[in-house]
């Protein structure tokens, strides 16, 4: 679900700090509201779920290390653009998009 108001606050430093990383992911945002979740589909391919969790819109960097984007495969009033080390997003509020990365 989405979170908003007092309880977003400062919710991803927990998980930063802890650093809760499944070392077999590579996917990263740089923005705390944008996440991604990461399904590996194959050694050289995946499929990440990117997800704009405020109600405003946002964009992001997204870091794929070792990976480049592959494919657009769902985007509802967002945009995904490839850069040299992963991809760019822009997504409405309370918008995801769903795309395949490849080594």
């Amino acid at each position: 679900g989405v979170t908003s108001g007092e309880c977003a606050r400062g919710l991803y430093r927990f998980y930063r700090e802890c650093n809760l990383r499944n070392p077999e992911k590579m996917a990263v945002s740089n923005s705390p509201y944008i996440c991604v979740t990461e399904h590996i589909k194959s050694v050289n391919e995946r499929i990440l779920t990117v997800m704009n969790y405020r109600p405003e819109e946002g964009i992001a960097h997204i870091t794929c290390d070792g990976y480049a984007l592959d494919q657009v495969l769902t985007v509802h009033g967002g945009t995904a653009v490839a850069a040299d080390d992963g991809f760019d997003v822009t997504l409405p509020g309370n918008v995801g998009l769903v795309v395949t990365v490849k080594r």
